[in-house]
């Protein structure tokens, strides 16, 4: 047999089912000999046309499967997407909550640039292992289906299904599409006229925000070296959210697009809060000193007091967030078919 015939005969067996490849080679090595007899001195061109005209291996074997293989079950696939997107949502905002959490305990406030690295460091790397795990869960669940002991318990579910056993319908109206945008214009006038008003007043007043001592002397609250970091971020943070309710109301309802990006951009304010939080010496410390003598203790103390207080402060910020916006993709995946 020729080589390049050989070489074809046995890229397509491989790909075939064991049992059927001897049948399967002698076959196809039949079926390349009658069509060669169409060219008397056949010569590797010929041969090459030949195979080309049986078409790719890959194909010719797909072609002796008795039946298509699916690491997912098409009847699952809608489903299989659904699942693997919103795990994927949740994943990721776990993972970046975790690797917060995981920060903070390796926090050293004297170094406010290694505060940054470690958090994007264990923000990539939580994400990336938080998402492939999810990913690798999924996949394996929605695969188990294959196992006959599985697919037994699964067919029998499924054939004994009842109507009441379905989801319900959200009820809309007809002019809820009117009513979206009405609500989502409210609220933009109102968070856009806090957000600005607040931002100018603390801007404008941060280096007037003081403590009053006990007698009557002032103390200046926060850092003067950090006042551009506080602008930039009450620029930025007012930017996003601005357009986020503007995207919002271009598109009249909450769709994919504008869920995700009103929950990047809710995270990177929520983010960009907790590194400032974070920075060393962004209370000065002469504040610490005044409340360690008003209360007569020791500064220590009153630094470990601070720090709890903060701790329980970024929590509430994240937990805040992680809650607002997984009931926010939860209801979307809910109602995502309704008006189809």
């Amino acid at each position: 047999m020729d080589k390049m015939i050989e070489k074809y005969i046995y890229s397509v067996t491989r790909r075939c089912p064991e049992a059927k490849r001897d049948d399967i080679k002698k076959e196809l090595e039949a079926n390349i000999m009658d069509m060669l007899q169409s060219y008397p001195n056949y010569t590797k061109d010929d041969i090459e046309e030949v195979l080309h005209k049986i078409g790719h291996p890959m194909d010719v074997a797909y072609q002796y499967h008795s039946s298509a293989n699916h690491v997912v079950e098409p009847r699952f696939y809608e489903d299989y997407k659904l699942s693997l997107k919103l795990a994927l949502i949740f994943s990721t905002i776990l993972a970046v909550i975790s690797a917060i959490i995981t920060s903070l305990t390796e926090l050293d406030v004297n170094q406010p640039g290694a505060i940054v690295g470690i958090l994007i460091g264990h923000m990539t790397g939580n994400v990336l292992s938080f998402g492939f795990s999810v990913f690798s869960i999924i996949t394996i669940a929605f695969w188990s289906y294959k196992i006959p002991s599985i697919k037994e318990k699964i067919d029998t579910r499924l054939n004994n299904w009842k109507v009441k056993d379905l989801a319900d319908v959200p009820q809309f109206e007809p002019d809820d599409h009117l009513k979206s945008r009405v609500k989502i214009l409210i609220e933009l006038i109102f968070v856009s006229i806090f957000m600005i008003t607040f931002g100018t007043l603390f801007i404008v007043n941060y280096e007037n925000i003081f403590v009053l001592h006990i007698n009557g002397e002032t103390s200046q609250f926060f850092n003067n070296d950090f006042k551009g970091v506080f602008t930039f971020f009450i620029i930025s943070s007012t930017i996003l959210t601005i357009l986020s309710y503007l995207y919002r109301f271009y598109e009249g309802k909450e769709s994919f697009y504008t869920l995700l990006f009103s929950t990047i951009s809710e995270f990177y304010c929520s983010l960009f809060l907790v590194t400032i939080l974070l920075l060393p010496n962004l209370i000065l410390p002469q504040n610490f000193v005044m409340f360690a003598d008003y209360f007569e203790t020791s500064l220590l103390t009153i630094t470990n007091i601070a720090n709890i207080i903060l701790f329980i402060i970024i929590s509430i910020i994240l937990l805040t967030s992680f809650i607002s916006y997984f009931r926010r993709w939860i209801k979307y995946f809910k109602t995502r078919n309704i008006k189809r």
